[in-house]
């Protein structure tokens, strides 16, 4: 068993490192705590990516809305429901919701009737949506109407290399208070960040680990960063980079995962799809390092290649069906249980 000084950086960055033997131990480490607390289970979500409209231009992202190369799409309300339909009838009592970012009057409303339809028709399942920052009052009133969780991935915690990855009109501050004002509407909070950015420093990857700790939120969702080309950081410097460090970003992730479900015991982790880019074995190695819940997309085929935050996404020319069979054996193979029937 691993035993780690979260008080000592340089015994967190030194863990953030760790391979072989090490590594095996710090994952062990998380397994044991995470069967010891929350179980042996893994919770599955049924992923809908609803719509890649984004108001915001992040320099890392393929939906971008400076990349006009993306064919732009927004599932109808009945789309949705038979996304939804799927999932329910596949023993999967939760479901994500997630989006570009969008704040205009008729997004709002649309996201209103989608939920109140959703809700309408399975009064029981469990919502998290992930359409990015709004005020506290259009949070609020989204929570009223039915969403149960929300996840907004902070990306960095370092201001200023946030204002280096993303445009001047993209404020950290901002993002920042979001996550606070959910948790002032009482949601289940979830965030996260991405590991291996170019110029990213060990550094900024411990005080995101530090900042998810002391903000005490509910779920996370993190991964490795993977290039798009037809984004501003796709440099052919950083390409280069990226092919020569990518086993080393993938190792990182992991631990970092690992790192955090030893640090914060009962919160929900999920096991990124970014992961299987770098390895085949990247999400079920996830779940060995004590990640619990897996997310096999929903969207409609038609729309996946359109959803691209980064290239060789996995699973997008698959059918759902096959999908949730791949994350069955991908469960099976991290010696742990699908949680049908619960929501985690």
């Amino acid at each position: 068993m691993i035993a780690i000084d979260f008080n000592n950086i340089n015994e967190l960055i030194r863990v953030l490192n760790f391979q072989g033997k090490e590594q095996e131990e710090l994952w062990l480490t998380a397994r044991n705590i995470r069967n010891n607390t929350i179980g042996n289970k893994v919770y599955l979500r049924g992923l809908i990516e609803f719509s890649n409209i984004c108001r915001k231009n992040c320099l890392y992202c393929g939906i971008r809305s400076g990349n006009t190369n993306v064919k732009r799409y927004r599932l109808s309300i009945d789309e949705i429901m038979e996304c939804v339909d799927f999932i329910w009838n596949k023993n999967i009592p939760s479901i994500v919701l997630q989006s570009g970012e969008l704040i205009n009057d008729e997004f709002k409303e649309y996201l209103i009737n989608t939920i109140k339809t959703i809700k309408a028709k399975y009064p029981k399942i469990i919502i998290t949506l992930s359409s990015g920052e709004f005020d506290y009052n259009f949070y609020k009133l989204l929570k009223d109407i039915g969403i149960d969780r929300y996840l907004l991935r902070i990306e960095t915690s370092n201001p200023d290399f946030y204002s280096k990855i993303h445009p001047s009109d993209h404020i950290f501050e901002v993002r920042k208070q979001c996550l606070f004002d959910m948790q002032k509407a009482n949601y289940q909070v979830g965030t996260g960040n991405m590991i291996g950015i170019p110029n990213q420093t060990d550094l900024d990857i411990i005080n995101d680990l530090k900042f998810f700790i002391n903000g005490k939120f509910d779920m996370f969702g993190l991964g490795p960063y993977i290039i798009h080309t037809e984004t501003p950081l796709a440099t052919k410097e950083n390409i280069n980079w990226w092919n020569k460090n990518k086993e080393v970003i993938l190792n990182k992730t992991l631990n970092f995962i690992a790192m955090l479900r030893i640090a914060t015991p009962t919160v929900n982790i999920a096991t990124a799809t970014a992961l299987d880019v770098i390895s085949p074995n990247g999400r079920t190695n996830a779940l060995k390092a004590g990640a619990n819940v897996i997310m096999p997309s929903i969207t409609p085929i038609s729309n996946k290649q359109n959803y691209l935050l980064y290239q060789n996404k996995p699973n997008v020319d698959d059918e759902r069906t096959t999908i949730i069979a791949q994350m069955e054996n991908k469960i099976k193979k991290a010696d742990m249980i699908p949680a049908y029937g619960e929501v985690g």
